[in-house]
């Protein structure tokens, strides 16, 4: 028996096969003789039979407004949270070109916990005094005034603040575009830190 292939559209896509009376129609085919179509013409299978079109399918609609911004805020998330973990590099001083691991909340934590630490010993009048110590991605270990770490943490924290900060601008540009044209002026690599 000959069986005919139906896309999802209800079209034939032009496969048949010959198939045993015992095998049966696999799904996404029909027990049917294809017709005869021309250059251009369609076949499509409705319950009272074939019909020949030479309407093209319509194109499938795109992603809707929301879904695009969806994509958007997740990809600029994407990037906030590799930016954090891949960790800060300060730019100057004797860790310049080190990495602080910024991993995961311990690692945070253990920077914030830092940064109290140090402020407490600058505020003590200690700030002159070499204790703070740094160990980075690099597993070098680097010790310095506590006002010289102090300043290397809260650095650290202006250029999270920073990442935030471009990712909350880009999500609110995302957020407030009213149409897909608005939405294709969002630059989701503008305002991201070095």
């Amino acid at each position: 028996m000959m069986i005919s292939e139906i896309d999802a559209n209800g079209r034939w896509t032009g496969r048949t096969e010959e198939v045993a009376e015992t095998e049966g129609c696999p799904r996404g085919w029909r027990l049917i003789e294809p017709p005869t179509v021309g250059e251009g013409e369609f076949a499509e299978w409705w319950p009272e039979g074939w019909r020949i079109t030479d309407e093209p399918v319509p194109d499938a609609p795109g992603p809707t407004l929301a879904e695009l911004k969806a994509r958007m805020s997740s990809e600029a998330q994407v990037r906030c949270d590799a930016l954090l973990t891949g960790g800060y590099r300060p730019p100057t001083g004797p860790l310049a070109g080190q990495t602080l691991q910024l991993r995961n909340n311990l690692d945070r934590t253990n920077w914030l916990t830092s940064q109290a630490a140090y402020g407490a010993a600058v505020a003590a009048g200690a700030g002159a005094v070499t204790g703070a110590t740094f160990r980075t991605a690099e597993n070098i270990t680097t010790t310095m005034s506590y006002a010289d770490g102090l300043g290397v943490l809260l650095d650290m924290a202006a250029w999270g603040a920073s990442v935030y900060a471009a990712c909350w601008a880009i999500k609110d540009a995302i957020a407030g575009a009213a149409d897909i044209t608005a939405l294709d002026t969002v630059d989701l690599e503008a305002g991201w830190p070095a």
